[in-house]
């Protein structure tokens, strides 16, 4: 009798643990930048973007956060724990992916941005830089060192394989695609107005974008500056999402996207700033 309990507690773990672990998990990435190895960049307040929302979601119930600041965030790094993060993934999961940095437009060479907009800017891709990147290409970086949309297109829709449609895929990007980096008493931008410039293969077809099966918000247009907050010292997006909750993150695209113009506009500041979404959270209602 004695060994039939044991054996009947011992199921019951066994089936408390195997249900825990079904359970779906929150999960986030948070990437920023506040120093990078080329000084040419200005100097911005992205690692601190970091900090404020790590707190944010372990009081949302997020249990899985993994942070990559300054001299962490290479791209070797960042690609990496994009792969972790897809390897523990589970069907149903809830995933929270936060780049704050600079952002900078650099030659498409797949050609895929043609299917995106029409005319000069259809010729750029838009790239994070992570802390190795360089401002110029050179022979320190031809590319490989920067992230562009396509790399961070493929990672993230190997995330979204592994958390299913009913899973949760949240992209915040508190950054720009071009635009002045400045200093001393006027705010930081994230980003510049040089493009980094690659060789083309002419010869080579056109790809298509991947379909975008995760929720987006960026904050400012690909045309637009990203003009940091005084005080406290961090990303406008970042701030904002921080300042309404992230609840604000269950809206639907136009409401989301309204209300964070509608606060963009009431922080005021020496240039238009307007916050876009697109995509989808969940591929299933």
């Amino acid at each position: 009798m004695k060994n039939i309990r044991i054996l009947l507690q011992f199921s019951f773990l066994l089936l408390l643990s195997l249900s825990a672990a079904a359970q779906p998990c929150r999960r986030a990435l948070l990437i920023g930048l506040g120093e990078q190895v080329d000084r040419a960049w200005g100097k911005i307040n992205g690692d601190r973007d970091v900090e404020y929302m790590r707190t944010l979601l372990l009081d949302a119930g997020y249990s899985d956060i993994v942070t990559l600041k300054n001299r962490l965030a290479t791209k070797q790094a960042i690609v990496a724990a994009f792969e972790a993060l897809a390897a523990r993934c589970m069907p149903g999961d809830v995933v929270y992916v936060h780049y704050s940095g600079h952002g900078q437009l650099m030659t498409d060479v797949n050609g895929d941005e043609q299917f995106k907009w029409e005319g000069r800017h259809a010729q750029w891709d838009e790239a994070w830089v992570p802390y190795d990147a360089c401002m110029f290409y050179c022979e320190k970086d031809k590319g490989e060192k920067h992230l562009s949309d396509d790399e961070v297109a493929v990672m993230l829709s190997a995330v979204r394989a592994k958390i299913g449609n009913a899973g949760e895929l949240v992209v915040v990007v508190d950054a720009c695609h071009s635009g002045d980096a400045t200093c001393g008493d006027v705010p930081p931008v994230r980003g510049i107005d040089v493009k980094f410039n690659m060789p083309l293969n002419a010869g080579a077809p056109a790809e298509k974008p991947l379909d975008e099966q995760w929720l987006t918000v960026s904050a400012c247009k690909p045309f637009q500056l990203n003009v940091e907050m005084s005080d406290p010292k961090m990303g406008r997006l970042t701030y904002a999402i921080c300042s309404m909750g992230l609840e604000i993150l269950d809206k639907e695209n136009c409401e989301l996207q309204e209300l964070l113009e509608a606060f963009m506009q009431q922080l005021g500041g020496r240039l238009p700033q307007n916050p876009v979404v697109s995509g989808v959270k969940k591929m299933v209602p």
